[in-house]
């Protein structure tokens, strides 16, 4: 039950934070998170997956299937677009 409540806690957050932190930011937080709510605790492998795994949806929705993302708000917008800027979405 702790699992599933935090699992479901990390989705809930994700929605509302999505808007503001972008997708890049909030899914690389999500997918560092994810398998440390499921008992993973190796910190550094949690890490890679969660900035390798955005990076690569990043890549596959922008570059592939052109489809649009959160850019969030602030800094993270700035941030957002310096990645798309790096990767070659315009």
């Amino acid at each position: 039950p702790r699992m599933l409540a935090g699992g479901v806690a990390l989705v809930a957050g994700y929605v509302l934070a999505v808007p503001w932190l972008g997708f890049f930011v909030t899914t690389a937080a999500f997918l560092m998170l994810f398998p440390w709510v499921g008992g993973v605790r190796r910190p550094l492998l949690c890490a890679v997956l969660g900035v390798l795994g955005s990076f690569l949806l990043v890549v596959l929705f922008m570059r592939v299937a052109y489809i649009s993302l959160p850019l969030g708000e602030g800094p993270f917008r700035v941030l957002s677009l310096a990645l798309l800027q790096w990767i070659g979405v315009k």
